[in-house]
């Protein structure tokens, strides 16, 4: 299913669009009721369910992923494959109006449309 043939979602409060009315409920219990889901063991507190798991679980259950290349440790299974394809296979996304080059996708998404106007290609 291509992204404009799925039905949109919008907050009434400030027009976000999510594509699903669940992850509208998110953007809408952090961005405007305000809810915070807190650790049970320490004091860290977060908008998201999801960096309260990832917190638990590589501050206080010790599980860490490790780089088979380098010391480089995350909790996130996402976070060591964007890791290896930029340090140890040089992953670059180049911008096509200057000499900018990214290490991931949304930065040159950013760039472009800070610095070009909204240049997308």
């Amino acid at each position: 299913m291509h992204d404009e043939n799925r039905q949109k979602h919008h907050c009434d409060v400030c027009g976000h669009s999510s594509s699903t009315n669940a992850a509208l409920m998110v953007h809408m219990n952090a961005k405007h009721i305000g809810i915070e889901y807190p650790c049970d063991k320490c004091s860290f507190k977060s908008k998201f369910k999801r960096d309260v798991k990832y917190h638990m679980k590589t501050k206080h259950d010790g599980h860490m992923l490790d780089c088979d290349q380098c010391e480089y440790k995350t909790g996130r299974i996402d976070n060591l494959r964007t890791h290896k394809r930029v340090k140890h296979e040089g992953k670059r996304y180049f911008c096509d109006a200057c000499d900018y080059q990214a290490t991931r996708s949304d930065y040159l998404k950013n760039h472009k449309n800070t610095k070009h106007n909204n240049l997308q290609k």
